[in-house]
């Protein structure tokens, strides 16, 4: 089975970092049109340009399938919502989104046995006057699979330019 194959299947087995170990568990990929923005990003550039693909100052977009991990022990906040790629952490759904989403969350790995992954994009990089621009991480969703209200505005999608000529990256 391809790589193609396998990020169009439903359910799939994939690695997931807890911390320390990695395990292989199974994952339920679900879709959906609005955005959802992870945060953090900016600890976690390394491994970002090595997901990528890319080189330092190379303007990226790249497709991704990202896991949700619940982090309950989380020293920061008991309701953090780790986004990981390839078992790697690369960012953070926001404090009050997790807050939000967490209920809703676990009731779908509670009822899908296993954890949830979503589609998005790594964008951004590019040179600017102060230097290689950072890298964002926008995932896909339906808020209602996890019973939240969607509030979506989409006037662009990540990494293009909108109408009033702002470009969302990822970076709040």
């Amino acid at each position: 089975m391809g790589l193609l194959d396998r990020l169009k299947s439903r359910r799939r087995e994939v690695s997931v970092s807890t911390r320390h170990e990695a395990t292989a568990v199974s994952v339920s990929l679900l879709g959906g049109q609005d955005d959802l923005e992870v945060v953090g990003e900016l600890a976690y550039q390394d491994a970002l340009w090595r997901l990528s693909g890319g080189i330092l100052g190379d303007r990226i977009r790249r497709q991704i399938v990202a896991v949700l991990v619940p982090e309950p022990t989380n020293p920061y906040d008991a309701n953090a919502i780790a986004v990981q790629i390839d078992g790697q952490v690369i960012g953070y759904l926001a404090r009050a989104t997790a807050q939000e989403y967490l209920p809703g969350l676990q009731r779908l790995m509670s009822v899908r046995g296993g954890y949830v992954a979503l589609r998005g994009v790594i964008v951004g990089g590019g040179y600017y006057d102060d230097g290689p621009g950072r890298l964002g991480v926008w995932l896909e969703h339906d808020p209602a699979d996890f019973g939240v209200r969607s509030t979506s505005s989409r006037s662009a999608p990540p990494g293009y330019a909108s109408a009033d000529g702002v470009m969302r990256t990822g970076f709040t």
